[in-house]
Order: C-alpha cells, then sequence, then structure tokens
C-alpha cells in the first residue's frame, strides 16, 4: 500500500500580521447585551419589618461590594461602584415588600442605549444577591430572637 506524498502548505506571511491583529481586536470587544432588569425583587418576609429595617439591608449588602451609598430619601438609595476608571451608578428603590435596581448612568464603560458592556449586569447581578442575603440572613435572625423570646425557662 502506498502513502501519498504529504504536502505541505505555508500560510502566506503576508496575510499573517493583519489576521492576528483582527482576532486581538474582536477577542478585545465583548458585544453590549440588553441591561438586566431587576423589577419587584421580593425581600424575604419577616413580621414587623420597617423601611428603615429594609434600608440597613441594602446598604449591609452595597458596602462591602465596594458601592457607596446616598440615601436622601428613605425608600430610594443611590449606589456608586468605582472600578479603576469605571464608574457605574444605580437606583434602588425599595419599600417593606420588595426592591428594584435600575441603571442611572455609566462613565468609560461601553454602552449604547440600553445596550451596556456584560460586566455591568454581573455587578447588578451581585447587588441583587447580596441584597437578597442580606433580607434573608436578617429574617433568620428576627426568627431566633422571636423563638429564643417565646422558649420556656
Amino acid at each position: 500500500m502506498k502513502r501519498a506524498p504529504f504536502r505541505s502548505w505555508s500560510f502566506p506571511a503576508a496575510l499573517a500580521a493583519p489576521l492576528l491583529a483582527a482576532v486581538l481586536v474582536l477577542a478585545g470587544c465583548r458585544t453590549l447585551v440588553p441591561v438586566n432588569p431587576v423589577q419587584g425583587t421580593p425581600f424575604a418576609a419577616r413580621p414587623g419589618v420597617t423601611l428603615e429595617d429594609r434600608s440597613s439591608e441594602v446598604w449591609r449588602a452595597a458596602l462591602p461590594l465596594g458601592w457607596t451609598v446616598d440615601e436622601p430619601v428613605l425608600g430610594s438609595a443611590t449606589a456608586t461602584l468605582r472600578l479603576r476608571d469605571h464608574v457605574t451608578v444605580v437606583r434602588v428603590d425599595y419599600d417593606v415588600d420588595a426592591y428594584s435596581i435600575h441603571l442611572v448612568e455609566t462613565q468609560n464603560i461601553e454602552r449604547d442605549g440600553d445596550l451596556v458592556h456584560p460586566n455591568v449586569n454581573g455587578w447588578i447581578a451581585h447587588l441583587e444577591r447580596e441584597i437578597a442575603a442580606q433580607s434573608m440572613a436578617a429574617s433568620a435572625e428576627a426568627a431566633a430572637r422571636a423563638a429564643r423570646a417565646t422558649a420556656p425557662r
């Protein structure tokens, strides 16, 4: 059985540099995506919760993640995340039952109308998860206090 002769093929050197440049440019660019809505997400239920309690949960969620928070009016907080030269500003509107997170502005981040760089959605989702975690922790703490208060001595 005879083998076919090996044919070598060489890539034209004139195409190598432009092709490599195009690949690097495309690798550095990410497709813009729609802003993921966070609308009416329920807090963990607990009896006797106040708007001040919910405000505290929002603050306790945002600060450890690097967001700075300004809350001129109870029920609406503005949170700002600064990462290097990138800035994302969101508004967290809440009542005792639920919260919503709205993208307000970005600086030095790719954006085209309602389309943003995917990292923005990630930062907002992380904040949303942490608010939910703070709400759950506060609810569990309140339940434990109630159980201790009603336990026989």
